[in-house]
């Protein structure tokens, strides 16, 4: 998850350099090192030591990115002047409220720290700072299936971090929009799961396409489909996960129609909880902003889902969603 995290902030920022620190000893010390391939890895700098020491200290005493940078249009606002490198942004890593760790990235050959590098920066910092707390608390009991369930949506979640938060945000979704079906006790603790499991199968999926800044070919889309069935087979390993759960993750793409997939499920052949977790999810990809498209107001989503009710999704499903968002909060 830290090499992933820090390959994302090299392509996103286009730094030559990124590091991940242990921060918490009398000197930062280097865990973890992503260099960009174009870029010649550059030979240990002597004044590097004694500014990374400022920039952990200004870090520490603001609990909040430091930085410093050379170029005249930045410089003023860079809390730790330095002119023997070009840019240098050290973002902190909490653990329990304490700065411990730290992300590192270095630009040596132009790049200059923008308040785009550092909300970049600090985006990962927390998403990644949340991801290996949950695996922490994930590694003191292995054998739960809470624990199981957590560590597959953080190892998906770490593995395509641009989702901000997708799987979240659809669990949270289907729980509230299940209470309002009237569900509860297991029926709502399995679509919780569902929800945070439904695209399981995406850990399957070529960086190629799953980080695809486009609309996929009908190649690539076939590929894409198969993380259905790949997640039904990577959750079917794991005794604790109930078979109500492993069929939503392997048909909340079935249409009401029967034109979706993996098995072309018709009407109420597709299980009920996969049927809510369909909308859930549609809803939730199409409020949010893609590499590909803008995000749509709540108005035109909604009508989307309308628009699809009998054709996608169950359109019993299709109302009681539309009364739901539009209830007042």
């Amino acid at each position: 998850m830290i090499r992933h995290a820090l390959n994302y902030l090299l392509t996103g920022t286009g730094f030559d350099d990124a590091c991940y620190l242990d921060c918490e000893g009398e000197q930062a010390a280097l865990t973890q090192r992503v260099v960009r391939p174009v870029v010649p890895d550059p030979a240990p700098r002597p004044d590097l030591q004694s500014l990374l020491n400022r920039l952990v200290a200004e870090m520490r005493r603001t609990r909040a990115a430091a930085w410093t940078t050379s170029d005249p249009a930045e410089a003023e606002d860079a809390p730790v002047p330095d002119e023997r490198i070009r840019s240098a942004l050290l973002t902190p890593v909490l653990r329990k409220g304490r700065v411990v760790e730290g992300i590192l990235l270095l630009g040596l050959h132009g790049q200059t720290v923008t308040s785009y590098t550092r909300q970049t920066a600090e985006l990962t910092a927390l998403h990644l700072e949340h991801a290996l707390e949950f695996c922490r608390i994930a590694g003191e009991d292995r054998s739960t299936l809470a624990s199981s369930v957590l560590s597959l949506s953080i190892a998906l979640e770490a593995r395509d971090i641009e989702t901000h938060r997708h799987t979240q945000r659809t669990a949270l979704m289907a729980v509230q929009f299940g209470e309002r079906l009237g569900l509860q006790g297991p029926d709502l603790e399995h679509l919780r799961q569902s929800a945070y499991l439904h695209d399981l199968g995406k850990l399957c999926i070529p960086d190629a396409i799953l980080h695809c800044p486009a609309r996929l070919t009908a190649e690539e889309w076939n590929v894409m489909q198969t993380h259905t069935t790949s997640g039904w087979a990577l959750a079917s390993r794991i005794p604790e996960i109930s078979p109500v759960v492993l069929e939503v993750i392997r048909h909340h793409h079935e249409h009401w129609d029967g034109r979706g997939y993996p098995d072309g499920l018709a009407g109420d052949e597709i299980p009920f909880l996969a049927r809510v977790v369909a909308v859930c999810d549609v809803y939730d990809a199409l409020i949010s902003e893609r590499p590909y498209k803008q995000a749509w107001s709540v108005k035109a989503t909604l009508e989307e889902i309308q628009a699809q009710s009998g054709r996608l999704f169950d359109p019993e499903i299709v109302r009681a969603f539309t009364a739901f968002k539009q209830a007042p909060s």
